[in-house]
């Protein structure tokens, strides 16, 4: 329905496209669309749960399944849902870094130590 407004809880989104200045959400079941920029988005949506993987994609990282590469160098990640969204280079060490746990201040902090051992 057209001018409907509609609460959906955060943990309900699998993944938000972007599509000329609108958010395309992608839900379990159903998809909704709503005029707000990628930017707004960021600064609302819990940063411990969702990542921003292309400048067009944020995506829910506990409906990530798998991560995706082919022989040219495009990546992607597969959701719970079966989407398949692709991840931009600039957002690549982000997702890396959420994939196996590792943050630059742990690492510094392990070099820290291994320098004072």
């Amino acid at each position: 329905q057209r001018n409907e407004i509609i609460r959906v809880p955060q943990s309900e989104i699998i993944w938000i496209e972007a599509a000329r200045g609108y958010g395309y959400f992608h839900l379990q079941h159903r998809q909704l669309l709503h005029r707000i920029s990628m930017r707004e988005l960021e600064g609302t949506l819990d940063p411990s749960v969702f990542l921003r993987v292309h400048r067009s994609g944020i995506i829910n990282t506990r409906a990530l399944v798998k991560t995706l590469s082919d022989k040219h160098g495009v990546y992607a990640v597969e959701l719970n849902n079966g989407s398949k969204v692709r991840i931009g280079r600039k957002y690549r060490p982000a997702l890396t870094e959420f994939m196996v746990g590792f943050s630059p201040a742990a690492n510094e902090a392990r070099a820290r130590t291994i320098v004072a051992a």
